[in-house]
């Protein structure tokens, strides 16, 4: 979703936290685990990335030009004034080049069509909610536990098919329930039960009760002075800098 026209990470989170109250109306548990893509642009493989612009119809001039881009590429490294040696780049795509999101989103739809066709998902009458993706921050969602690993396992077959990883430990589990708003801090003994069940290349994935997605605080027990307290503090931390930067305060 991210870096296209007229989108943006409210969209992305919009379409995360509509599914949730769709589902808490309805007295139905919502699972939601936020998966963290270890290094994802940066393991970008160039010869699936091209194979895949080929399989989407960017043929001929187009695809030559990409592929001239991305080819011979080398690097080293400087440190301490001594340079190393010169090592050929396979993976990757451009730091701040103009077309680098786009080809990590060709790169990664394949997986996003698998997940949406998926059945282990959530649905909204006829259309598939199974998952909110901004760049590299994919969120999954599922009512059970059992449709929750499918979609992981998914993600982990599609990363391993192409060479990169999703990091368990890094990765989180979110338990909705309406009885989430009566619960104190402590988790539910479902909820224990959920997180020990949900497992990433055999690692259990933390189970939270608030994480970031796409930089919006979320919290299972729909606390949303958590939000804005929380954007207080960032409020507070960057208006400085603003200031510093010659904006008047009354805009």
């Amino acid at each position: 979703m991210a870096y296209q026209k007229e989108l943006s990470s409210i969209h992305a989170s919009f379409n995360l936290q509509e599914p949730i109250r769709h589902y808490i109306e309805r007295n139905s548990d919502v699972i939601v685990v936020l998966l963290d893509s270890m290094k994802a642009f940066d393991t970008v493989w160039h010869d699936a990335l091209l194979y895949k612009l080929y399989k989407y119809g960017v043929i001929g001039d187009l695809w030559l030009l990409i592929d001239e881009i991305y080819s011979d590429m080398r690097s080293s490294v400087l440190f301490i004034g001594r340079l190393s040696r010169w090592f050929e780049l396979k993976r990757g795509v451009r730091q701040g080049g103009v077309l680098s999101a786009l080809l990590y989103l060709v790169y990664i739809n394949d997986l996003l069509c698998d997940i949406e066709d998926s059945k282990w998902g959530c649905v909204l009458l006829d259309i598939s909610v199974s998952s909110s993706v901004q760049a590299d921050d994919i969120a999954l969602l599922s009512t059970t536990g059992k449709g929750m690993q499918h979609l992981i396992n998914n993600c982990q077959t599609y990363s391993e098919s192409l060479a990169f990883k999703f990091s368990p430990t890094k990765s989180n589990v979110l338990h909705y329930s309406k009885k989430n708003k009566s619960v104190s801090s402590n988790l539910t003994k479902k909820n224990k039960s959920v997180s020990s069940n949900l497992t990433l290349h055999d690692d259990v994935i933390p189970l939270v009760t608030s994480a970031k997605h796409v930089g919006i605080l979320l919290n299972c027990k729909f606390r949303s002075m958590d939000q804005t307290l929380n954007a207080c503090r960032v409020l507070r931390a960057t208006a400085p800098s603003v200031l510093n930067s010659g904006i008047h305060p009354s805009i």
